[in-house]
C-alpha cells in the first residue's frame, strides 16, 4: 500500500495505491490521526487505484467516519476500485463511506456547500 497526501480547497484527499493487507492497517490509522491532530475536519479517501483491501482495514474506515461525523467533519470514501467496491458491498458499507461523485473536484465542490452531512 502507497498513501498520498494532498489538499484542495481545504479538503484533504488521500489516494491510496495497491493492497491494503493486515499490516498496513495501523499506517491507515496513522495517516488518518495525522490529519485530525493537525486540525483537518473534511478528508476524503481516494480508492481509485486501491486493489484490494482487509475487513480491518474496512473497520477502520467505517470507525473514522462515525468518529468524524460526532466531532462535526466529514470523511468519505471516493471512487473505490471495481475489486473495493465488491468488498464494500459485500460487507454492507458501500453506502455508509461511498461518495457518488465521479471526481475529487466534484466531490469537493458538494462538500463545500453542505451536501455531505
Amino acid at each position: 500500500m502507497r498513501i498520498e497526501r494532498a489538499e484542495i480547497d481545504g479538503v484533504a484527499i488521500l489516494r491510496v495505491t495497491g493492497e491494503v493487507d493486515f499490516s498496513d492497517t495501523s499506517a491507515l490509522i496513522g495517516e488518518l490521526r495525522s490529519l485530525s491532530d493537525a486540525g483537518q475536519k473534511h478528508v476524503l479517501m481516494n480508492l481509485s487505484l486501491c486493489k484490494g483491501m482487509v475487513s480491518s482495514a474496512i473497520g477502520v474506515l467505517v470507525g473514522w467516519r462515525c468518529e468524524t461525523s460526532l466531532k462535526g467533519g466529514d470523511f468519505w470514501v471516493l471512487s473505490p476500485s471495481r475489486e473495493v467496491r465488491d468488498i464494500f458491498d459485500m460487507v454492507g458499507v458501500t453506502e455508509h463511506l461511498v461518495r457518488p461523485e465521479a471526481t475529487e473536484v466534484q466531490a469537493i465542490a458538494a462538500l463545500k456547500v453542505g451536501q455531505w452531512h
